[in-house]
């Protein structure tokens, strides 16, 4: 993973070049790296994600003098949001989308014939898990993105 990053590491930092969430998988390692962009802070966070692993969260990349933020920084968005300091699939979530708007989004994805096949494959997971809580019925369709991590996160610790 390490060497994936080092290779990628300017396309990594053309991350950091736009004010939104963005991301790229990192060759056939199993990891990708994303870009969480949060407005009010003006900061981006970029993470690794192990994709084999449940899409973990297995580093933070901090680049000095540019606007990421720290692990520190980190927890204490996620904490403020009233969610695990490793909660980070909250990370930039908001209530502005419902579940079923994201439902209809990953669809989207989905059906796109120029998306790659394994960001097609993360976003019939994340459909899947989605849908398997609202079977459940822990999140409904109208429930705000954040709103239905909280129940999600509260649901799991129980």
């Amino acid at each position: 993973m390490e060497k994936a990053v080092a290779e990628a590491v300017d396309k990594v930092e053309n991350l950091l070049e736009v004010e939104e969430d963005d991301g790229l998988v990192l060759g056939d390692t199993g990891f990708s790296v994303e870009s969480t962009w949060l407005p009010e802070l003006k900061k981006h966070h970029v993470a690794v994600r192990d994709l084999e692993k449940g899409d973990g969260w297995v580093a933070s990349i901090v680049f000095v003098g540019r606007s990421a933020m720290s692990v520190e920084e980190v927890k204490s968005v996620l904490r403020s949001l009233g969610l695990s300091e490793y909660s980070l699939s909250g990370l930039g979530v908001t209530n502005k989308k419902t579940v079923g708007e994201r439902l209809a989004e990953l669809e989207e994805n989905i059906a796109k014939t120029d998306r790659e096949e394994l960001l097609k494959k993360i976003d019939r997971a994340t459909a899947a898990v989605l849908e398997g809580w609202l079977e459940g019925g822990i999140i409904r369709l109208n429930d705000g993105l954040l709103d239905a991590v909280r129940k999600i996160e509260n649901a799991t610790q129980q």
